[in-house]
């Protein structure tokens, strides 16, 4: 998740906040949601397969990219 674009399209007031005018938690749920979030989605991609998958996938676009330019690519993982 990217936080510098990530984009809320909708926030409502619910139960004791919708009727009290001076409770607004929607600052600190944003921010507790997004964390949250952020944590999930670091967690599910440091599985194995996932890195195997992007490795594989990085390793075709640069050879890809590369034998268009008449270069043969070797791809090292360290």
């Amino acid at each position: 998740m990217d936080q510098g674009r990530t984009r809320i399209y909708e926030l409502r007031k619910t139960g004791w906040a919708l009727i009290n005018p001076f409770a607004n938690p929607r600052q600190d749920l944003l921010e507790s949601c997004t964390r949250a979030a952020q944590d999930d989605a670091e967690q599910a991609v440091q599985g194995a397969e996932y890195i195997a998958r992007a490795r594989e996938q990085a390793e075709l676009l640069l050879t890809a990219f590369y034998k268009e330019l008449g270069w043969s690519v070797t791809v090292r993982w360290k």
